[in-house]
């Protein structure tokens, strides 16, 4: 009877610790999905290959109030040697003819990219409903040299929030 019990509480322990690990890999797929969907990645990595570009993000942006949208953001080394960076925002409102002035700024944390490589990353962007009225805002994507404590390349982005 005893030998009966503990097979019992053995069998439960282990169908509980099964169940446990493929609920934590099943966590961990759902919060750590891959960042960029592959084709994506290749289709931006090209574009700045063929095109001698060190960064690719999207002209146009057009937004709602209240809304999030994912933005692609390549990167590629043409130094000879490592790139240390960072990525820096500036968000700037128009202020007449064409002329606009700066709102928001995000700088973020540093980061390195061996020589010739390329890098792909994806960036959140909402739109507070509170921070923003309708309007045309100018979105300037920076890539920081650390070493240099300059601009390695940058674009713009014409954010239109409706």
């Amino acid at each position: 009877m005893k030998l009966r019990n503990v097979i019992g509480i053995t069998a439960a322990v282990i169908v509980s610790l099964a169940f446990l690990v493929i609920l934590s890999y099943i966590f961990v797929k759902i919060t750590n999905p891959p960042l960029v969907d592959p084709e994506i990645e290749r289709i931006i990595v090209r574009d700045m290959v063929e095109n001698n570009k060190r960064i690719s993000v999207p002209a146009k942006l057009d937004m709602n109030m209240g809304e999030a949208k994912a933005v692609y953001v390549g990167l590629r080394n043409d130094k000879n040697n490592v790139l240390n960076y960072r990525l820096e925002f500036d968000i700037f409102a128009e202020a007449g003819n064409r002329s606009y002035k700066s709102v928001l700024k995000y700088q973020g944390v540093a980061k390195s990219l061996e020589e010739g490589s390329t890098e792909v990353g994806k960036v959140d962007i909402s739109i507070p409903q509170s921070d923003f009225s309708k309007g045309n805002y100018l979105l300037k994507v920076s890539i920081i040299d650390e070493d240099l404590n300059g601009i390695y390349a940058s674009d713009d982005i014409l954010l239109a929030i409706k």
